[in-house]
């Protein structure tokens, strides 16, 4: 299709989506600055600056990958669609990477990095069935304590805050052993993990939470058990799964 629309800004995007797709960053590489260097309208370069931009952050080039941002800030009309852009091209990339991620664990690939890698993806995509089930499926090819962070993980963005305690509290002290406890109405737990946290060293931000942890206990004692009611926004994007 390329080679028959070799002026095709559309067909471009593509191509360069396919060659991320299937790890071939090089190549998408090269296509996107041929591309940069004829394309003259400001909604195809934004594009494309978006794109390198991801490109360049995730192969660990800052200083390309703060030229491609700064410069898609620029064209980009708006703040909103820079922004829309920004979040697009992200999804799209972890959804290519979850895909090749995929592929090679279920290749065979030994690697406990690649289905951690591949899990993690699919946990910012909002995949936490999917995530679950390939963990259940291959629990034993991962360090057991890095097998309960990802379980506390998923029990977090369901919401099953108290399994996420649970699962965490072995694990040592952490923002998200406190924040579990305190969502399941364990106050004392979430303490005395921030008082753990405030002991080990000046992280921001964690003597207020531990104030709030602190006024919650009271105000559960002053109820005499009873819970407030909590509201709660889950984001979720374009395919409807939970983020």
């Amino acid at each position: 299709m390329r080679s028959q629309t070799p002026e095709s800004h559309a067909c471009a995007l593509l191509l360069a989506d396919h060659y991320l797709a299937t790890g071939k960053d090089a190549e998408a590489a090269r296509l996107l600055k041929e591309e940069l260097d004829r394309c003259r309208g400001r909604g195809e370069r934004l594009s494309l600056h978006v794109r390198l931009w991801r490109l360049s952050a995730g192969r660990g080039d800052d200083d390309a990958a703060r030229h491609h941002l700064d410069e898609a800030a620029r064209l980009a009309p708006d703040r909103n669609q820079f922004l829309m852009r920004v979040h697009e091209t992200h999804l799209a990339l972890l959804r290519s990477g979850a895909a090749r991620l995929r592929e090679r664990v279920e290749r065979g690939a030994r690697r406990s990095a690649d289905l951690q890698a591949m899990l993690r993806t699919l946990l910012d995509l909002g995949q936490v069935r999917e995530a679950a089930a390939a963990l259940d499926r291959r629990a034993s090819e991962i360090e057991p304590q890095e097998a309960s962070r990802l379980r506390a993980e998923m029990a977090l963005r369901g919401g099953d805050y108290a399994r996420a305690a649970e699962l965490l509290k072995h694990l040592g002290p952490s923002r998200a052993l406190a924040f579990a406890a305190a969502r399941a109405g364990d106050y004392a737990l979430s303490a005395r993990t921030l008082e753990a946290l405030v002991r080990g060293g000046a992280e921001p931000g964690l003597e207020t939470s531990l104030a709030r942890v602190y006024r919650d206990m009271v105000v559960a004692d002053l109820m005499g058990g009873r819970r407030r009611l909590v509201g709660e926004t889950r984001l979720s994007f374009g395919d409807g799964a939970p983020a």
